[in-house]
């Protein structure tokens, strides 16, 4: 717990913006669980699984995400997914021209502009990073509204 405060007090928000938590300093974790993303991002694809909106594309990472999610609920639904065709955003979070949350999407939305629809109909316009790999899952990617 000390090393996470030491690393946060000291932490450059320009070159690190997401800030340390406790787990990056656990020394005697497997490594691969380590590299699970968080269970907010899992509860929501549950949540868009249930509501059979969860595209078939995206499976390949679904394992990973349902691990860390027993322990969470996913928020109301405009918060849980945004969607389209090539990438879908979970547990987006909209402030000022930037979107959060984790991004799954396939290469063919790299370097665009892609419309998302979130689970009640609103549209939202974001300008996708160039893609490395046929198929990305990050998580806290940081979208520019368009």
């Amino acid at each position: 717990m000390l090393a996470a405060q030491q690393a946060e007090m000291n932490r450059d928000k320009k070159r690190r913006r997401k800030p340390y938590d406790l787990t990056d300093f656990y020394i005697y974790i497997n490594e691969s669980q380590n590299d699970l993303p968080d269970g907010v991002y899992g509860a929501c694809a549950g949540r868009l699984i249930a509501l059979s909106k969860y595209p078939s594309w995206a499976l390949f990472c679904y394992n990973d995400l349902k691990v860390n999610a027993k322990d969470y609920t996913a928020p109301e639904d405009k918060n849980v997914a945004l969607l389209s065709s090539d990438a879908i955003i979970l547990a987006p979070r909209i402030q000022d021209d930037v979107c959060t949350g984790m991004l799954i999407a396939l290469r063919s939305a790299s370097n665009q502009i892609v419309e998302f629809t979130d689970l009640q109909g609103d549209t939202i316009r974001l300008l996708m990073p160039e893609l490395k790999g046929q198929a990305v899952a990050d998580e806290d990617v940081e979208l520019r509204i368009v």
